[in-house]
Order: structure tokens, then C-alpha cells, then sequence
């Protein structure tokens, strides 16, 4: 499971780098996520969507470079100062959408995918997760291969654990915890489509 853990970011990122040749349509966008243990975000990404019709297969890649909490709330006894507990986010994503209205202007969609949550920080051990999301929105515009805004409402569901185990630091955790990073997000961008 460490190798598969090792070696997913790297061929998202390299799908995500290698793909925009294949791809049907291209798309920026801005993020917002609000997780259940860490409180809200902001960030970026970007996703490629391959094929026509009323199934596509997705690629997309977000980061979030402030997902931030106070730690100390997360620790039931409230004894440990930890200060401000810092995670950033990078969070590569494979999925499918269908499509109802694929030949109209306004075409909404529902899909489902799979998450890879690598995840960093400037505190303890946070241990990269495997997730999946839910996704409902719509494309408006872009006849004729012309951009196109999108948004879109998502549910992520991912678990993960903080691991701190030194027994010379006082301030220790001594074990894990479990977070839970679930929770809805929306993103809103442009689309080209090719």
C-alpha cells in the first residue's frame, strides 16, 4: 500500500501534464473546501475532460496551500500547546461525469471519482489519504470551442491521521489522532474546450 501511496501522485501529475493534447476540454478554476476538522480553505486547480457525449472521463488536480485550525481544539484533554497546525493540500483526482444536455448551451452534470489527498505540514506526521468526491454542476457556453464557466458543488469524504510519537518532546501527541477532512466544496472556473 506505501508503493501505490508513493507512486499515484506522480502519474496523476504526470496525466495531468502529459494529457492536455488528448483532452476535449481544459479548465481553471477556483476552489473552496470546508472540511468537518480543519475549517475552511481556499485554493486553485486545474481538470482535463476527455471523451463526448453523455460520459466523460475526468482528471483533475487541486491545491490548497491554507487548510488551517487550531490543533489544540482537536485534542479532547486540552493539554498539549501545539500551536497552529498547518496543512497544505495537494489533491489529484480521477473520475466520471455524465452529462445531460451534451449538445446544449447550458449542459448540467453529476459524476464521481476518486481522491489522493497528499497532504504536508508544518507540525507532527499527516499521513497521505485515499478518498473519493461526488460532483453536481454546469458548463454554460463555449459553442463553437469558445471558453465556457463552469461551477460546481462537491462532496469529499477522506480520513487522516496525525502521527507524533516523540517521546522527547513534551508537547507530543505520544500516538495518533484521527482527522476528518470531509466535507462539501465548490468550485467555479473556465472551461476550453478543443
Amino acid at each position: 500500500m506505501t508503493k501505490i501511496k508513493q507512486i499515484l501522485p506522480a502519474l496523476a501529475v504526470a496525466g495531468l501534464l502529459a494529457s492536455p493534447a488528448l483532452a476535449t476540454d481544459f479548465g481553471i478554476y477556483g476552489s473552496f473546501w470546508d472540511t468537518d476538522a480543519l475549517g475552511e480553505t481556499a485554493g486553485g486547480g486545474v481538470k482535463l475532460g476527455f471523451g463526448e457525449g453523455l460520459v466523460r472521463f475526468e482528471l483533475r488536480g487541486s491545491y490548497f496551500p491554507d487548510l488551517s485550525e487550531n490543533f489544540d481544539q482537536l485534542i479532547e484533554d486540552g493539554e498539549l500547546e501545539t500551536g497552529n497546525f498547518e496543512v497544505k493540500a495537494t489533491v489529484p483526482e480521477a473520475g466520471i461525469t455524465f452529462n445531460f444536455a451534451p449538445e446544449s448551451r447550458f449542459q448540467p452534470y453529476v459524476g464521481a471519482g476518486a481522491s489522493y489527498y497528499s497532504l504536508d505540514t508544518n507540525r507532527f506526521e499527516l499521513d497521505d489519504e485515499i478518498g473519493y468526491y461526488g460532483v453536481a454542476g454546469f458548463h454554460v457556453g463555449g459553442a463553437g470551442g469558445g471558453p465556457a464557466f463552469f461551477a460546481e458543488a462537491m462532496y469529499r469524504k477522506a480520513d487522516a491521521t496525525i502521527v507524533d510519537d516523540d517521546l522527547n518532546d513534551p508537547d507530543s501527541l505520544q500516538g495518533k489522532v484521527e482527522i476528518d477532512l470531509s466535507g462539501f466544496a465548490a468550485n467555479a472556473g473556465v472551461l476550453f474546450r478543443f
